[in-house]
């Protein structure tokens, strides 16, 4: 079978500008130039973070990323009589207004610093309320070491909950620009 040449060029062409819009996309990068540590944010990824002008903390997933404003959509279902809706609000935030970002990702790391918070505070307010209503039926004072001990298992678990990364400060150290994901710059 022969092949036409200028079928051969037009599907060339064709199948070489596919991957034209997905080099265009930009990427949010997070980043410490100090430590060379660098976190990429895509469309279509979770984003937690806070501005200057507000207190509060805003989230979403990234919808597109521009050289200066994050899209970020946030879809809310609506039930109305058995009838639902969805609505879809889009926030268009300046790259320059983002004063803080909160790590969403989770790995082996954090998981396990959750589980060992969560149990310690669980156990150790148990071991505590054991303590007291044990030395209240025996009516007796509460055994000083047990309650130490107890005490010192939710200690524990609030020191384990405070260690560890969850929010990054955009400043001198942590940087937040938009960029090529093909480009990688120092």
């Amino acid at each position: 079978m022969k092949c036409n040449s200028t079928f051969a060029s037009l599907l060339f062409l064709l199948l070489s500008a596919l991957p034209a819009p997905l080099l265009s996309q930009k990427v949010l990068s997070l980043e410490n130039p100090g430590r060379f540590k660098r976190i990429f944010f895509q469309p279509g990824d979770v984003i937690r973070f806070g501005t200057e002008d507000s207190q509060g903390k805003f989230s979403g997933v990234i919808e597109a990323v521009s050289d200066s404003v994050v899209v970020i959509v946030k879809v809310v279902k609506i039930e109305n009589e058995g009838d639902a809706t969805n609505n879809v609000f889009r926030d268009y935030v300046p790259i320059r207004e983002i004063t803080v970002v909160y790590n969403t990702r989770g790995n082996w790391w954090s998981a396990f610093r959750n589980m060992y918070a969560g149990a310690a505070l669980v156990g150790g307010g148990a071991l505590i309320g054991i303590g007291v209503v044990n030395s209240i039926l025996e009516n007796q004072p509460p055994d000083p070491g047990s309650l130490i001990l107890a005490g010192s298992i939710s200690a524990s678990g609030l020191l384990m909950r405070s260690i560890g990364r969850n929010k990054y400060r955009i400043g001198k150290a942590w940087q937040l620009r938009a960029m090529d994901p093909m480009v990688v710059s120092p």
